[in-house]
């Protein structure tokens, strides 16, 4: 089996998540597309801890709203689980994302928040592709 890079590992798992919402009710999608496409621009304006808070308030303690959906599949990057073999976890295993962003060092915030910009890159990029663009 060839090794992939990391930067086709990222292309690859933010593939599979895009694919993973293409069965989701329109609405869902929609919304879904348009906060993939807009938390680059938060990210950098405000930083990831507040674009992840942004994230959080909008799922108003709903794990099936986009925003929750799309809040877990970055902390499944940047932190995965205990038994996950992910390339470039910013924090331990297993943490909370939140909570390891605030407890951590400003080294690993950068860190997570340039990996999260990445990620998110081609995440944009593969909405684009497989998913509607608008929020209705």
């Amino acid at each position: 089996m060839a090794r992939h890079t990391l930067e086709q590992q990222r292309a690859l798992y933010a593939l599979q998540t895009i694919q993973g919402h293409v069965s989701d009710v329109d609405k869902d999608k929609r919304r879904y597309a348009t906060l993939v496409r807009s938390l680059p621009s938060m990210v950098l304006q405000n930083g990831l801890g507040q674009a992840l808070a942004y994230l959080l308030a909008d799922a108003r303690g709903d794990d099936r709203t986009p925003a929750r959906r799309l809040y877990a599949e970055l902390k499944q990057w940047l932190v995965g689980d205990v038994s996950d073999d992910r390339p470039e976890p910013a924090y331990d295993r297993g943490s909370e994302l939140m909570e390891a962003l605030m407890a951590g060092s400003r080294t690993d915030y950068q860190q997570a928040q340039l990996t999260s910009l990445a990620l998110l890159g081609w995440m944009r990029k593969f909405a684009d592709a497989y998913l509607p663009k608008g929020d209705s």
